[in-house]
């Protein structure tokens, strides 16, 4: 899926730094699992496990340690984030399996 399709889908919120504009989806757009996996600290700094990734596509699989939701997040510019059910991640991360039940 094309991250710009995505986001205009999804939500966005403009970003203004000078003569740049940069978009980004809102978090309102956004199904968390927890507060914990909400917090941009969380997501962005390392707190939330990255499980995977897709270069090609510069994207992460991000697993959150408290609840356990899967996110596709952007690894480079606008912040593209959303959350993914198991069979979504697999299909997009080939590499990710999901947990034995």
């Amino acid at each position: 899926m094309d991250p710009l399709h995505f986001a205009a889908r999804s939500g966005l919120v403009e970003l203004r730094c000078g003569s740049a504009t940069f978009l980004s989806v809102s978090d309102s757009a956004i199904d968390f699992g927890c507060d914990y996996c909400r917090d941009d600290q969380n997501r962005f700094y390392g707190h939330v496990t990255q499980i995977g990734s897709d270069e090609g596509r510069r994207m992460l699989l991000l697993r959150c340690p408290r609840c356990g939701a899967l996110y596709e997040n952007s690894a480079r510019g606008p912040d593209l984030t959303r959350r993914l059910t198991e069979t979504e991640a697999e299909r997009l991360f080939p590499g990710f399996k999901p947990p034995a039940q």
